[in-house]
């Protein structure tokens, strides 16, 4: 069942607020660290130490408020047709995957979709690659194109610490982050990408790879 317009007012309502508020906790952050600086007090380590958390609280906030905003916003554009070497060319620029060492092989084929949820399939694998990985420069192998049987196959295998096969559910629900982990997040982002492949007729799951990180898995219709 949808959720209602009244129930999605409330959303962004409460969103919008949430916003609001993870930005006054950065500003109140600096604000007192300025004051300390004007008035010639040398900041205690307590103080730091709490100011420091103070933002880190912040960017989660800001991290979580993103995720559920894009939660929201998978499959509300209307479909196209798409190439997905082209979405993938324009993930792959992002700064945030520079550290990804990806091989790539994406075969010819036309997907009906909204490219903005498509690139959302691509991403959040990457990005969680990236995020988890010891480093932030894991190696990546993305297989995708026609898998014979009428549909678009794309898997995605890294090389990080993976996620155990009795965690992996619940990875994939809204706000389903594991502690254990590591690495931050909103605890979104494979929600979005299940959300995505679902909302145009597919699935996402999720299994190990060969070099025992985490394979993602999509496979949509083909048009």
């Amino acid at each position: 069942m949808s959720a209602g317009p009244g129930i999605e007012s409330f959303a962004g309502r409460f969103l919008h607020d949430l916003a609001a508020a993870s930005r006054a906790l950065r500003a109140l952050r600096g604000f007192v660290a300025e004051d300390l600086a004007d008035a010639g007090v040398p900041l205690p380590p307590d103080t730091a130490r709490m100011l420091r958390l103070m933002g880190e609280r912040a960017a989660t906030l800001e991290a979580l408020v993103a995720g559920v905003t894009e939660y929201r916003a998978v499959g509300t554009e209307s479909p196209a047709l798409v190439e997905p070497r082209e979405v993938l060319a324009s993930v792959m620029a992002a700064p945030g995957l520079s550290g990804a060492r990806v091989e790539a092989d994406v075969h010819p084929a036309t997907l009906r979709i909204p490219r903005a949820d498509l690139a959302r399939l691509f991403r959040v694998p990457l990005e969680n690659a990236v995020r988890f990985h010891p480093d932030r420069t894991p190696r990546v192998t993305l297989r995708a194109g026609p898998d014979g049987q009428g549909g678009w196959r794309m898997t995605v295998d890294d090389d990080g610490p993976g996620i155990a096969p009795e965690h992996r559910a619940k990875a994939m629900e809204p706000l389903g982050r594991l502690t254990a982990a590591g690495g931050g997040g909103s605890g979104m982002g494979l929600a979005i990408l299940a959300r995505a492949a679902a909302c145009h007729g597919g699935a996402a799951t999720l299994g190990a790879s060969s070099t025992g990180g985490l394979r993602v898995e999509v496979v949509l219709p083909l048009t």
